[in-house]
């Protein structure tokens, strides 16, 4: 897009994948969530921030959804499930996080996949998976824009039950903005 100087401005977005918590739950056992930060002003996204934590589990549901919605395109590969440590070691889990906030930041640079409205459920809203597949497949009333409205801000999911600073400032990328005629 052109401003007013006549200069190619960019869509900047940052995404941030931190503060991982390893939960002890009576009914799930033992996970670790992530917080997925997200600012943008990139047009795709109804909100401008959010916040929500993420199970690993759940990155893997979301990259089966994109592989599915998108098969002309190669889905990036996550992170193994496991790697030498123990899956609640603290270097495993520092680089897991590393790896997810840069498997995030392959799919936010394709167009494509900032179409697709599970993207945009998974990372502005604390929906859980079936919630999302309920939405996107049209059994719910509430449409995934308003859900996202619902949640638009710094918001936590329910699980984490932790408080985290309002910014979202650890990477940043750009993308050219589309040009419309």
């Amino acid at each position: 897009m052109m401003t007013a100087l006549g200069t190619e401005s960019k869509i900047i977005v940052n995404i941030g994948v931190r503060y991982p918590i390893t939960h002890v739950t009576w009914d799930q056992g033992k996970y670790t969530t992530y917080e997925i930060c997200l600012q943008s002003d990139d047009p795709a996204f109804t909100a401008k921030q959010s916040k929500v934590r993420r199970r690993f589990s759940e990155f893997v549901w979301l990259r089966k959804q994109l592989t599915s919605h998108h098969r002309s395109r190669k889905t990036p590969r996550l992170p193994p499930r496991r790697f030498c440590s123990g899956r609640f070691d603290k270097n495993f889990i520092n680089t897991r996080r590393i790896l997810l906030e840069e498997w995030l930041q392959k799919i936010l640079k394709v167009n494509l996949y900032l179409s697709d409205c599970t993207l945009h459920l998974f990372l502005q809203t604390p929906l859980p998976v079936h919630e999302i597949e309920d939405c996107t497949t049209g059994f719910t009333k509430t449409s995934a824009t308003e859900f996202i409205l619902k949640h638009a801000g710094p918001i936590i999911h329910s699980a984490a039950g932790a408080d985290s600073d309002s910014g979202c400032h650890e990477h940043q990328h750009f993308r050219d903005r589309p040009k419309y005629h």
